[in-house]
């Protein structure tokens, strides 16, 4: 069981990045309770916005290979063979990668 401080730090996440990203707080407390991201573009920036606080990709918006460096907070003991299916989703432009990468993890 996660622990009330990661669910801290996990919530200013998502605040902070609903905010950047411009992302219609419904959509977004949606794509949560669903996890899933829908297919329509719309949450594309929140997604990158996320997994860069996650470390998952680079500020470059490259996909960040090393996935012991993650900091996703998870308490599934198949964590890492998810990360390691996970970063090679790939979509037309960095969006929609992380959007994949997303969904993928949230499976």
């Amino acid at each position: 069981m996660l622990t009330a401080e990661v669910g801290t730090y996990m919530y200013e996440y998502q605040r902070d990045c609903t905010i950047e990203s411009g992302a219609d707080a419904s959509l977004v407390a949606s794509a949560e309770e669903n996890h899933r991201i829908p297919d329509d573009g719309r949450l594309d920036t929140f997604a990158v916005c996320m997994l860069k606080k996650y470390n998952v990709l680079h500020k470059d918006g490259s996909v960040n290979q090393d996935v012991r460096s993650y900091t996703i907070f998870s308490d599934d003991i198949e964590e890492g063979r998810k990360r390691e299916m996970c970063k090679n989703k790939t979509g037309r432009d960095v969006g929609e990668t992380a959007r994949k990468i997303t969904n993928c993890l949230s499976k």
